[in-house]
């Protein structure tokens, strides 16, 4: 955990990029974007050239190239560096899972802005950004797939540059005391699993 003050810069994390989802065409069904966001990502910053955005990513050959505004970071070899640098996360994930990532960002602290969708809208954000709804297949089934909007998502960084969020950041780290504490995790999973706790 570290407290952060003003929004200097922004973080995205990557990672292998996440999994696509499959969109129903005319004659078969035709492979969409990744979901963690990337694409998403680089057409804002492209609309915001003097904001810096710094990119953790497994992938390091991309098909096009990054703004100049994008700095790649290196590799690193312990997960709980992900966050040592970077003042506010962008995350603007299609669709996800459980949102680890999304807690694990919150409670270092650092303030989240993600697509306002669930299951991304339902924790504590500094903003969220509207997103175009579509439904694709993954496997055999059918999910929703929320396409962030860039310029919603460059609008909210540019609100956000050089502004103070001390109070944004005390939050994350408070919800995640007060929601996802391992000590509550640990309650719920004996309460669901039917473990009576001696006291």
């Amino acid at each position: 955990y570290k407290k952060k003050s003003q929004c200097n810069s922004f973080l995205f994390i990557n990672g292998h990029g996440g999994v696509p989802p499959y969109f129903r065409g005319i004659l078969r069904d035709n492979k969409g974007p990744l979901n963690k966001g990337l694409d998403i990502v680089i057409e804002a910053a492209r609309k915001i050239p003097d904001i810096p955005i710094y990119l953790r990513s497994h992938v390091r050959d991309f098909p096009y190239q990054l703004p100049q505004n994008i700095e790649l970071l290196p590799e690193i070899s312990e997960n709980h560096q992900l966050f040592g640098i970077g003042d506010v996360a962008i995350q603007p994930s299609l669709f996800e899972g459980t949102c680890l990532q999304f807690l694990e960002t919150l409670s270092t602290g650092m303030p989240l802005i993600t697509t306002d969708s669930p299951p991304m809208n339902e924790f504590e954000l500094i903003a969220s950004v509207a997103a175009v709804r579509k439904y694709g297949k993954m496997g055999n089934n059918f999910i929703p797939v929320n396409i962030a909007k860039a310029d919603d998502l460059a609008m909210a960084m540019e609100r956000l540059y050089k502004k103070d969020i001390t109070t944004y950041s005390l939050a994350a780290r408070n919800y995640i005391l007060k929601n996802h504490h391992w000590s509550i995790a640990a309650h719920l999973y004996h309460k669901a699993m039917g473990i009576k706790l001696r006291e």
